[in-house]
């Protein structure tokens, strides 16, 4: 926590509590976390938001390469 206090204090401003919020502004996308009330994120996340995947939640390989699924 010392860390980000001290050389990354903006990130606090980037982390939402609502998903629906971050989704609004967010340009990339990091799912990691699988549970089930993650399972509705794939469908909400626009074709312009880059989706970088780490639990596997949709297939989304057909949008231009928008979307990379790692470590699954």
């Amino acid at each position: 926590m010392t860390f980000i206090l001290n050389h990354i204090r903006h990130i606090f401003r980037l982390i939402g509590d609502r998903i629906d919020r971050v989704l609004e502004h967010a340009p990339t996308v990091v799912i990691g976390d699988g549970g089930p009330e993650s399972s509705q994120e794939p469908s909400r996340i626009n074709n312009d938001q880059v989706v970088v995947d780490f639990v596997g939640m949709g297939d989304r390989q057909n949008e231009g390469g928008k979307y990379d699924g790692i470590c699954w």
